[in-house]
């Protein structure tokens, strides 16, 4: 007596031809979607640093003050404590006051450091090219993977608005409002836009133009 074969050649090859086109099938499922996922991932990571860098123009940027500060070389003049050119800023912004102990002001200096987007923060001044001994500085790391950051400075000249890249210490008053640029590593770049709180010399009641020469 014969005994005949559970299966045959050509069941055989069938059943192996559709394991391989069930095997083909899910490693392009998974490969497609482990891309989604890396691609998520990168789209999140972009949107989280966009968010960081944000969150730092609406509440340090929109409410920049005019603070002074006394200069050696100058006996009776203060020299105002905001600078900003294509390598850093430095500026001070009011903050709400939780308690008694908490100070309201916000000494800070925004700036590129080996491609992270850093920014100090201080509750005493934070001066332009000195060094305080003993201040106590808290640096945040907004974003990395920076390649550049610019800025521009809106004021007015005459009855039009003009932009400039730099703000020097013999400006008497705080800019209209402050552009920043940064580009990253990665080719994309992005720009954030805040007018400060009521407090350059153009918003400031009296200091304004008159509508009808304007």
């Amino acid at each position: 007596m014969i005994r005949r074969s559970p299966f045959t050649l050509l069941e055989m090859l069938a059943a192996v031809t559709i394991l391989a086109i069930v095997g083909a099938v899910s490693g392009m499922a998974l490969t497609s979607f482990a891309r989604s996922w890396e691609k998520g991932r990168q789209v999140g990571d972009r949107l989280a640093r966009y968010q960081t860098i944000d969150r730092f123009a609406e509440s340090v940027l929109r409410n920049l003050i005019p603070f002074r500060w006394p200069v050696e070389e100058l006996e009776s003049d203060q020299e105002l404590l905001f600078r900003g050119n294509g390598e850093d800023l430095y500026g001070v912004s009011q903050k709400r006051v939780y308690g008694k102990t908490d100070y309201p002001f916000l000494f800070f200096r925004l700036y590129l450091e080996q491609q992270e987007l850093k920014c100090d923060y201080s509750s005493t001044p934070l001066i332009p090219d000195e060094t305080v001994t003993g201040q106590q500085v808290d640096t945040e790391t907004l974003a990395d993977g920076v390649k550049s950051l610019t800025f521009l400075f809106a004021d007015y000249n005459g009855s039009e608005i003009e932009w400039t890249e730099d703000w020097d210490e013999d400006r008497d008053a705080l800019p209209l409002a402050i552009q920043i640029t940064v580009e990253f590593t990665d080719g994309t770049r992005q720009c954030w836009l805040r007018r400060t709180a009521g407090s350059a010399a153009g918003s400031v009641w009296g200091d304004r133009l008159d509508p009808e020469e304007t």
